[in-house]
């Protein structure tokens, strides 16, 4: 048995690696679930989880998602059976999910028992917070700018800052929780460095995996999350598999943070993020910095080719267009939607909007009697345009109308009316 770190590694009977969030977790658990028989002759029982087609998991998500219910009993079973295949192969047992990190106060309850120690990267905040709403947009149907999330309390979640962290220290005690730094550079190595620590020599290494969509990818899902179906979920995921096999494909230029949020925004999002950096860095002796965006790229991109690469597959085509089509009932014409409407090839003019009749027939039947005078006419026109909601017009249409027709009550009526209305819009 070989065993890294055996200072703090010799008593500990389960290993937990919580993340942090997007510090390359996706990339541990591939690699670990492929190399269970490397894992053993180390010392480490790993028990199996599933990875998707794109080779993703959540890990020990069981786990996690017991710890979402708040049902530490059985999170503590599951624990135990798990130790227990660990301890019939006489191997430590490690578990893995990201799921993990926000909830210490549950999980140091479940492993009260347990000689156990924690393991978790740290990232820099504002890389974090990078990542974290590139992931919000892939998976959670965020439909917001990221110069409006680094506004928002979402910014400041303990996924981001890592404040955990300091609960998680506080409740195992420092001594059961081992901090390494991360650093947000394209050789990054999570399973490496994890695995240095651990003591753990891999037979075999796959590819980095779940990086961020591209700039364009991020900007398509982002306007696309406001129309898709939330219930269609097998849809949605082939979306985001066509979406992630694009991104891992091309290697565009990637524009800086500065660039996406502007550098007041920027430094307002590190004032905030300065505090939590500088006592965690106090608390576990780490120093991590602010990476810089180093990825120059060498492929153009626009969404056009995004759009072209996801309807590739006709039923997502289908599916997208549909959300559109859909999505007229609402009457939400925003800026987003025009643009998403040019990018999956609906011209907006071309769309099937509900036709409404503007003239009533009596108006109808009104302008085009033959006893009509031109001051009707004016009167039906300048209906048409009160209904439209032009009250300007509609009321320098009356107005010309009753100039030809002084005495018509009607008129009289009518054009006070819009006066009044047409004041009150203007304000």
């Amino acid at each position: 048995m070989v065993v890294g770190n055996s200072g703090i590694l010799a008593d500990a009977e389960i290993i937990l690696h919580i993340g942090a969030p997007k510090t390359g977790s996706s990339a541990v658990q591939k690699d670990f679930s492929q190399n269970q028989d490397a894992l053993a002759l180390s010392g480490y029982y790993y028990p199996p989880h599933e990875l998707d087609p794109n080779g993703i998991s959540g890990g020990h998500w069981q786990i996690a998602s017991l710890l979402n219910e708040g049902n530490v009993g059985a999170v503590r079973d599951k624990i135990c059976n798990y130790l227990l295949q660990a301890r019939a192969v006489g191997c430590k047992l490690l578990l893995s999910a990201e799921g993990f990190f926000t909830h210490p106060d549950l999980l140091t309850v479940a492993l009260v028992d347990f000689k156990y120690v924690v393991v978790s990267f740290y990232r820099h905040p504002l890389d974090s917070f990078r990542s974290s709403y590139n992931q919000d947009v892939k998976r959670h149907f965020y439909s917001q700018t990221i110069q409006t999330f680094s506004m928002s309390q979402a910014c400041l979640k303990p996924a981001i800052t890592g404040e955990s962290l300091l609960r998680w220290a506080e409740l195992a005690g420092p001594q059961r929780v081992v901090v390494l730094p991360y650093h947000d550079q394209a050789a990054s190595d999570a399973t490496g460095a994890l695995s240095s620590f651990l003591g753990i020599q891999l037979s075999c290494r796959g590819q980095r995996i779940n990086l961020s969509y591209t700039p364009c990818a991020v900007e398509f899902k982002r306007v696309l999350n406001s129309i898709l179906n939330p219930l269609e979920q097998h849809l949605n995921g082939q979306v985001d598999f066509a979406l992630q096999k694009y991104s891992d494909a091309v290697s565009p230029p990637r524009p800086s943070l500065e660039q996406l949020l502007g550098k007041e925004c920027l430094r307002l999002l590190e004032d905030k993020y300065a505090p939590i950096v500088a006592r965690i860095s106090e608390v576990f002796g780490i120093s991590v910095s602010h990476g810089q965006e180093l990825d120059v790229g060498n492929h153009y991109e626009s969404i056009d080719l995004v759009w072209a690469f996801v309807a590739k597959a006709p039923e997502l085509g289908d599916y997208i267009r549909d959300c559109v089509f859909h999505a007229l009932k609402s009457g939400d014409f925003s800026y987003d939607f025009l643009q998403l409407c040019r990018w999956v090839d609906l011209p907006f003019d071309a769309l099937p909007f509900e036709r409404r009749q503007l003239m009533r027939p009596e108006d109808l039947a009104a302008s085009l009697d033959r006893s009509a005078q031109l001051a009707d006419v004016y009167r039906e026109l300048s209906k048409i345009l009160e209904r439209a909601g032009d009250y300007a017009s509609a009321l320098a249409i009356a107005d010309r109308a009753l100039g030809l027709r002084p005495d018509g009550p009607y008129l009289q009526l009518m054009v006070k009316r819009l006066k009044s209305v047409s004041e009150s819009s203007s304000r």
